[in-house]
């Protein structure tokens, strides 16, 4: 069973952000950014024991083309730039 994923609004500027600066390089980029993370809370819903831990109980996602991380707890979910000192 696939689960509930709640994006906390924190993480919801996070990825406009990233996907905002991405446009202004390539509009495309924004888009694609955009489609993986989508695909990667897909993937995190239905697998969301299959992945790494990074901090306690917070699991991290890695995205394939871009240096983003989506992390989460249960149905927490934030988006870190993988060169990004942040404290979740």
């Amino acid at each position: 069973m696939a689960l509930r994923i709640v994006i906390k609004p924190l993480a919801e500027l996070d990825l406009q952000e990233a996907v905002q600066g991405y446009v202004l390089e390539n509009e495309k980029l924004g888009e694609e950014l955009l489609f993986e993370f989508r695909d990667a809370l897909l993937t995190v819903s239905k697998t969301s024991l299959g992945f790494q831990k990074r901090y306690r109980s917070v699991r991290a996602f890695a995205l394939k083309k871009f240096p983003y991380n989506v992390f989460y707890i249960l149905d927490k979910v934030a988006i870190l730039h993988q060169k990004r000192n942040a404290k979740l």
